[in-house]
């Protein structure tokens, strides 16, 4: 049960690692002009800074998500010795 929760939040943080590199090359990267372009035609949100904070925040998020569910920790005993 462990292995597969540690699993399954891994893949999650991974998810939101992606999601945030998406959102940040999407807004600042070359091509800008290409995607603004793309975001009129279908409807979508233009690159903005709003879009590269929330891109910052989530690859951050998923980075220490993902260090913190896949990183084994000792056991501490009540007077702080790992078992």
């Amino acid at each position: 049960m462990r292995s597969a929760r540690r699993l399954l939040l891994g893949f999650v943080s991974f998810i939101v690692i992606a999601f945030g590199l998406l959102s940040v090359h999407y807004t600042i990267f070359d091509g800008v002009e290409h995607h603004r372009e793309w975001a009129r035609e279908h409807g979508m949100p233009e690159p903005s800074r709003g879009i590269f904070y929330l891109g910052c925040g989530a690859a951050t998020l998923g980075g220490v998500a993902l260090a913190r569910f896949n990183h084994r920790m000792p056991r501490m005993r009540g007077n702080g010795h790992a078992k």
